[in-house]
């Protein structure tokens, strides 16, 4: 499983990420996994259109349904490890039973893929609307166990693939005549003997020599631009055999057989081979070719592996890795599971070599599915410093239950070229033996592929740090900012994270999404987020979640390294009718659900996404305080929560919340959100329910949404908001701020207010860890008619500052940094088609000269710095040590504490361990 590292390793060392589906555009959404009797599953939905779900069965059987799509599949089959053709593999049949019920393009049929040569295949048994693949390039018909095909080949030009974008054809044999009929449940059932189409295939001349890669029963649909496809499926047979024995050994008379793929004494039927008599499988020298690696890109890709003679660390030649768009994209090298036994331990070695920056931080990574989908393991990282090989690797246990394993070579940061040499391995414990006396590196050199990167950004700083002990507990600091800069986020950066919100349309306009980059490292979704939006269906104590409509916010900030703040899941607004109805246990699960699918969504389909907060419970009392909101009040004094709860009851925060904190990410902190918080009563009210939640554990903070006026309030009251959440120990944000002059105080009311908000911001920063302006510019401002500072409510008119601008600026010359240390690195921001700042990253050297523990007795483990605790001095200590500051001294006692992960060595591991156990993510 890929480690969660705590949200602060980012403030001391640059954090390994996990990346997207090699084979699956970034706009896509995907669901991927295998099942425990060996079945894999995936479900593909293009551009996250429309409303899907699949959910995988046992034996093969599984349940789909679509609608409003562009293009979706759903399939359940076998991705083979073993690198062997289809003549290889023997006799492959399919045994089906399916209910489906189409409407518009449908069709189901056996589907898969072969590499070397890269081929897509169909063996389409019924279709609705549309007959693919339209009667194009037909070869002819066949008879296959008494059932009557045409066959055709078409081409596919730089189009999605299992190896990213490419071009390759497409064999089709589709029946004659259909098994199921448009808008009513139809019963398809049979055989399909796959290995037969392959044969008949092969004697048209459609080349099917290569290895086979997929064996699927799919359903798809195709709706393009109009979205006229739909679908309900339910598999009750998909048994598939091969040469008679189907995935669990099982022949088709009941008796045992030998599982297919798990042979071990068929030679060349892997990539790899079993390991020689000391204990080694494989070393590859690319002295003339790149033998089985591939290129691992994003669809869209433009990867290039070629061999090179100028450079290499041994031999004559070396991989050259060029054309990257993406840190992680690379190359890659399928293994077999036969070989590489899930549970065993080996070792993996390479060396790498880069000429164009000082220095780039290298990754040799493993890439695996599970259960719960496809994830991505760190074997070792190493510095590489310009025109210099280095070695890389170590050992790596396969974890239990592993398939479809993929190990590759990538990037922390950055796109520039780069060159892979030796890559070996061998059993767990053997070292490698890479000889770099001879290495050489060729005068030539490629810089990034994207022209407005830039490699010599003097470097970005990571969030403020506290002496306060329990900082931990309210503060989440993953975000950057350019020291120096003159953005918003670079200026204010040193104090708190800077925000703006922003809608799914603004955020396509290239001069928004350059603005926000220049001045905020969060966004919040305007209303994308928010239940309405992402709640798509209700059924009982079950909701169905898509957050497709936030899709356009969460790929840039993703993309961009940007944080985000989630808004919201309780409210009494903007929510389907639907939430509010039923008893309190019914409503207690449908909100659990709700809060759970949520997380999930955004887990799976943005990994590297910064998910630092989210706003659990919004508004939900009224509106000048003085208790919850009622069934029958005012305009701004009503909730219908209270069908389910009654009046007085918050049942319905505690259900949100108690969710909430099963589920989020450990480094998304949890909220209490509403306006007119500086009100006396309402304030009291918030600072009431936090205390409560608190004694739970549930909550992490409050949110001040700050939507003012000249008039009101004055600084004093609002001061006095702020001090009363802070004496909790909770973090507080400032998450929706504005400012009118909307009740006649004036310009210069608004203006003074403007600086009085951050001037408060700023004195208690300790306890502040975000300030969030509600819009971009006044254009897009929800109050953008009633007046304020220059004529609006925010601080920006069309994307320029205003003079207030550089008034709030100005404040920071008043708290001096260096009343609140912060601890720099270098963080790299990925990039999007649009230019960002690309930063150095930090080193994170495997192999580190520094001294080891030596027999010197733990006296506290973690306490760096001998102080007889563990706090963040001691990870920022270590992280100044282990990158060769001169003024980071270490004593043989702190040495020897150093080794907080208890691995023998002192490394960036152990900085992370620090952090986990400041956050109570772990003990020493």
């Amino acid at each position: 499983m890929k480690r969660k590292l705590f949200g602060l390793v980012s403030a001391v060392v640059l954090v390994a990420t996990s990346v997207p589906s090699f084979s699956v555009f970034a706009a896509d959404d995907q669901k991927r996994g295998t099942t425990n009797d060996g079945y894999d599953y995936e479900a593909w939905n293009q551009n996250y259109a429309g409303q899907w779900s699949m959910t995988p069965g046992t034996d093969g059987c599984f349940t789909c349904n679509w609608s409003g799509i562009f293009n979706f599949l759903g399939r359940m089959g076998k991705r083979f490890s073993e690198k062997k053709s289809y003549k290889a593999w023997g006799d492959v049949e399919l045994d089906y039973e399916v209910t489906i019920n189409p409407r518009g393009n449908v069709y189901m049929c056996v589907y898969g893929w072969t590499q070397n040569p890269l081929v897509e295949y169909y063996i389409v048994e019924g279709w609705g609307s549309w007959r693919p693949p339209g009667g194009q390039g037909q070869q002819g018909s066949i008879n296959i166990n008494n059932k009557s095909y045409d066959v055709y080949k078409s081409m596919r030009n730089n189009e999605p693939s299992i190896e990213g974008t490419a071009t390759f054809p497409q064999y089709w044999s589709v029946a004659q005549s259909s098994c199921m009929s448009q808008n009513r449940d139809n019963k398809c059932s049979g055989t399909i003997s796959i290995s037969k189409h392959f044969a008949e295939w092969d004697k048209k001349g459609m080349d099917m020599s290569g290895t086979l890669y997929e064996v699927a029963l799919n359903m798809e649909g195709y709706g393009g631009g109009s979205g006229d496809s739909s679908a309900n499926c339910t598999i009750t047979k998909n048994h598939l055999f091969i040469n008679g024995v189907d995935l669990k050994g099982n022949k088709r008379d009941g008796s045992q057989g030998e599982t297919p793929g798990t042979s071990t004494t068929d030679p060349g039927t892997s990539t790899t081979t079993p390991a020689t008599s000391d204990g080694k499988f494989f070393k590859e020298s690319f002295d003339s070719g790149k033998g089985d690696w591939s290129a691992r890109q994003a669809n869209g890709g433009s990867v290039s592996l070629t061999t090179d003679k100028d450079s290499y660390a041994e031999g004559s030649g070396s991989l050259k890795i060029s054309g990257r768009s993406n840190s992680w994209e690379g190359a890659g090298l399928s293994l077999s599971t036969s070989t590489y036994v899930p549970g065993e331990t080996y070792s993996f070695y390479a060396a790498v070599m880069q000429n164009v920056t000082s220095s780039t931080s290298f990754k040799l990574s493993m890439q695996y599915d599970d259960g719960s989908g496809t994830q991505y393991d760190k074997i070792g990282t190493v510095t590489g410093n310009k025109g210099e090989w280095a070695k890389i690797g170590g050992d790596y246990k396969i974890p239990s239950g592993a398939s479809n394993l993929l190990l590759y070579i990538e990037t922390e940061s950055g796109t520039d070229d780069f060159y892979f040499d030796s890559a070996s391995s061998a059993k767990g414990g053997t070292a490698a033996s890479i000889d770099l006396s001879g290495a050489k590196v060729g005068s030539s050199s490629s810089t990034s592929s994207d022209p407005g990167t830039s490699t010599t950004d003097p470097g970005t700083s990571a969030g403020p740090s506290s002496s306060d002990g329990d900082w931990t507990k309210h503060q989440n600091l993953d975000y950057t900012f350019t020291p120096g800069g003159q953005g918003l986020k670079d200026v204010f950066g040193p104090y708190f994270r800077m925000g703006t919100s922003v809608s799914g349309m603004e955020i396509g306009d290239s001069n928004a999404q350059n603005f926000i980059k220049q001045n905020f490292n969060s966004i919040t979704c305007e209303n994308e987020m928010k239940p309405d939006q992402i709640i798509k269906g209700i059924n009982g104590s079950s909701v169905n979640v898509d957050i497709g409509s936030a899709a356009n916010q969460l790929k840039f900030a993703e993309q961009n390294g940007i944080g985000v703040r989630g808004h919201t899941f309780i409210w009494h607004s903007q929510t389907p009718n639907g939430m509010y109805q039923g008893d309190k246990s019914t409503s207690d699960a449908r909100i659990d659900s709700f809060v759970k699918q949520t997380f999930e969504q955004i887990q799976s389909r943005y990994p590297k996404l910064k998910l630092y907060a989210y706003d659990v419970a919004n508004e939900v009392f009224k509106n000048d305080g003085g208790g919850l909101r009622v069934r029958n009040g005012g305009a701004n004094d009503t909730s219908q929560w209270t069908n389910i709860y009654g009046e007085n009851n918050d049942g319905h925060i505690f259900a949100g919340f108690r969710a909430a904190r099963k589920y989020a990410p450990k480094t998304c902190k949890l909220y209490l959100n509403d306006y007119n918080e500086y009100v006396p009563a309402k304030r009291d009210n918030l600072y009431d329910m936090a205390k409560k939640l608190d004694a739970e554990g549930l909550i992490d903070g409050i949110g001040m949404q700050s939507h003012l006026d000249a008039k009101y309030p004055d600084k004093t009251t609002y001061e006095d908001a702020v001090k009363k959440f802070a004496s909790l120990g909770l973090d507080v944000q400032i998450t929706e701020l504005d400012i009118t002059n909307n009740q006649g105080g004036g310009e210069a009311m608004a203006k003074q207010l403007w600086i009085d908000v951050y001037t408060i911001a700023l004195t208690y920063a300790d306890h502040i860890s975000s300030l969030t302006m509600w819009g971009t510019t006044d254009a897009r401002s929800w109050r953008s008619g009633q007046g304020g500072t220059e004529g609006g409510p925010l601080m920006f008119k069309n994307y320029q500052a205003k003079q207030v601008v550089n008034d709030v600026k100005g404040l920071v010359t008043k708290f001096p940094v260096t009343t609140k240390p912060a601890v720099t690195t270098t963080v790299t921001t990925t990039t999007t088609t649009t230019t960002t700042t690309t930063t150095t990253p930090a080193p994170a050297p495997v192999e580190t000269t520094k001294p080891q523990p030596s027999t010197i007795a733990v006296s506290k483990r973690g306490d760096v710095t001998c102080d007889n605790k563990v706090d963040v001095s001691d990870a920022v200590l270590l992280a100044r040590f282990l990158n060769n500051d001169s003024k980071a001294t270490v004593t043989d006692q702190g040495i020897a504490n150093a080794d907080a992960d208890k691995s023998g060595k002192v490394d960036i591991d152990d900085i992370t361990k620090i952090l986990e156990y400041i956050a109570k993510l772990c003990d020493l």
